[in-house]
């Protein structure tokens, strides 16, 4: 009788510790899936933060971008501003010398005056009307 009662406590303490061992094993198994959400949880914010940091760096990588472009617009328009000043000079420089020659080129300038006094003075009224040279 003694042995049956010390198998069957020795059968118990075997279950005992076999449900023991189960709410160990379960109680575990929960602290690993807890472990692995909060781990998965913790890879989506390093994402996030990655990502954030790439945009910033994307959009700093635009302003300098942005300032190198304004730089060489203004100095663009710099130089074509000072060839369209340059070329404007020389052209005024050109109508001014050729109205020059226009004028100095002889004494047709008195004969031309003289017409047109006498057709404004003159007899002929439909020239002198219209103020039309002959």
């Amino acid at each position: 009788m003694l042995r049956l009662w010390l198998l069957l406590r020795l059968i118990l303490g075997l279950m005992l510790g076999l449900m023991l061992l189960r709410l160990v094993l379960r109680r575990l198994m929960l602290m690993m899936l807890v472990m692995l959400i909060v781990l998965i949880v913790l890879m989506m914010l390093l994402r996030l933060m990655l990502l954030l940091a790439r945009i910033e760096l994307l959009r700093l990588a635009r302003r300098i971008w942005l300032a190198h472009l304004r730089l060489v617009v203004a100095v663009v328009v710099a130089l074509i501003g000072n060839i369209a000043t340059h070329a404007t000079a020389w052209l005024l420089l050109k109508v001014r010398l050729t109205l020059a020659k226009l004028f100095l080129r002889g004494g047709d300038q008195a004969k031309i005056m003289l017409g047109v006094l006498i057709i404004i003075l003159g007899s002929d009224r439909i020239p002198g009307a219209l103020r039309v040279t002959g």
